[in-house]
């Protein structure tokens, strides 16, 4: 790598980047680099997926509360509310399950019970989720 930040390396795979920050500059490896990215999409999916809960028990107890709007007229489910009561639960478990694997492939360590992030003392190798 030049100083101008560019690779030139004929022959070579990019090794290691440099990456400045206030006053410091940390070498970050391309597998660091790819792993911090899978770990944030990991938290996104996460997050997206937590966030469906709240609206989807909403939207549950709505119905419980008053039927005849989530009905039609000879007392079977609309289809509006078939989507939003089986589609939300499905999407939920896809959404799970591409967690799962973006967490395998990205080699991050489980969350403990009722904890969002990984522990760190359950993955040392994983230091460079700190930052």
């Amino acid at each position: 790598m030049t100083q101008s930040g560019t690779f030139n390396l004929p022959g070579r795979i990019l090794a290691a980047m440099t990456i400045s920050s206030c006053d410091t500059n940390v070498s970050y490896t391309k597998a660091d680099l790819g792993r911090a990215k899978m770990y944030r999409t990991w938290l996104l999916v996460r997050i997206v997926r937590w966030l469906l809960v709240p609206p989807y028990i909403a939207y549950i107890v709505a119905f419980l509360n008053n039927r005849p709007p989530y009905l039609k007229w000879n007392g079977q489910l609309a289809h509006s509310t078939e989507m939003v009561m089986f589609g939300v639960p499905i999407l939920f478990m896809v959404l799970g399950l591409l967690e799962t694997a973006l967490r395998e492939k990205g080699g991050i360590p489980r969350p403990g019970n009722f904890r969002f992030k990984p522990r760190q003392e359950l993955a040392p190798e994983a230091s460079h989720f700190k930052r």
